[in-house]
């Protein structure tokens, strides 16, 4: 949760943004194998569940940007459309949407590649430019 804040708040300072990514997707990957995201022990809210899976849905590890998906697209279900934060919803599944077209047609995730300052092929290129989210 911090790790994505983290990355959040340092985007504009590449050498930091995933300086805690490692330490934020285990703390996500483990509250969701020990189902701590959905615990009423717990308690998160929708939104504070959201960065849970945000952190992994930004994964560079396939498996682990697919649970995030799948937990973003199941929240944002569960929460429907006469949410009062509707268009927001829509944008992060349409987000979602992207992210998991990328790593289907790329194998990875263009959008990091960009940030880490790797070399993308013009065909990401072309994906990264076509989207809001860069």
């Amino acid at each position: 949760l911090n790790g994505y804040i983290y990355k959040t708040i340092h985007k504009e300072i590449p050498e930091k943004v995933f300086e805690m990514e490692s330490v934020a997707n285990v703390m996500a990957s483990t509250m969701v194998q020990i189902k701590a995201d959905t615990s009423p022990e717990f308690g998160y809210t929708g939104f504070e569940r959201m960065f849970i899976y945000l952190s992994l849905l930004h994964s560079e590890k396939e498996e682990e940007m697919t649970v995030g998906a799948t937990k973003i697209n199941q929240l944002l279900d569960d929460l429907g459309a006469a949410h009062s934060e509707a268009a927001t919803l829509i944008c992060l599944k349409e987000h979602t949407r992207d992210i998991q077209e990328a790593w289907q047609r790329f194998g990875s995730n263009p959008y990091k590649k960009k940030l880490r300052g790797s070399g993308l092929s013009s065909e990401e290129l072309d994906f990264v430019h076509s989207n809001v989210w860069t």
